[in-house]
């Protein structure tokens, strides 16, 4: 049995600065990747350690989220992630 995790993240695009609102799927295991699009065409991709449950800090933001350099991860509230816009990963 697959056992799927979901967590929602915001991100900021480097090049354009958007603002975008993430969901990271886990089908087991420990890291997951994902890739996305930016709408100005930045590549995002970036991975994930689903085995750090609660972020408590930016320390533990980056320990948990790794990305390519061309956007950042952002500590948001449940409610200032629900207002961004969604950006569909692969």
């Amino acid at each position: 049995m697959v056992i799927e995790n979901m967590s929602t993240v915001g991100i900021q695009c480097k090049k354009c600065k958007e603002l975008w609102r993430v969901e990271l799927k886990s089908e087991g295991g420990h890291i997951s990747v994902f890739a996305a699009i930016c709408t100005c065409s930045a590549i995002l991709v970036g991975n994930y350690d689903t085995s750090i449950d609660e972020i408590k800090n930016n320390d533990t933001m980056r320990k948990k989220y790794l990305s390519n350099g061309s956007f950042e991860y952002l500590l948001l509230s449940e409610d200032e992630l629900q207002m961004l816009p969604f950006l569909d990963i692969e």
